[in-house]
């Protein structure tokens, strides 16, 4: 399973506060309740669907599961989050070997 680490793209990568290695899922998890935010995953019609809280409202996302275990279908939401730059906002996450090469280029 590939590890990513997760660091605050304003700040750029900085090995004593940035977090991880972790899953894409906690990752993921970490992106979505970045500042204060919340999420949820809900059920719908056919599918379960991630809402995120914006200015004290929740929105619906474009992201969804059609797999019918709850667990499954919200580690399916989060890993996605973790690995698709869309929901890179402050916090951004990147494979641990993304991350070593980037401090090793930093380095030279």
């Amino acid at each position: 399973m590939e590890q990513y680490m997760v660091y605050n793209s304003n700040a750029g990568i900085d090995p004593n506060v940035d977090s991880g290695p972790m899953s894409a899922v906690e990752a993921g998890r970490e992106i979505l309740l970045d500042d204060g935010r919340e999420y949820k995953i809900l059920s719908g019609y056919k599918a379960k669907q991630l809402y995120v809280k914006q200015d004290g409202e929740w929105a619906s996302t474009m992201e969804f599961s059609v797999a019918e275990d709850a667990t499954a279908a919200e580690e399916e939401i989060l890993a996605r989050v973790a690995t698709d730059s869309k929901w890179h906002n402050r916090m951004t996450a990147v494979t641990v070997e993304q991350y070593q090469k980037t401090i090793a280029e930093g380095a030279e």
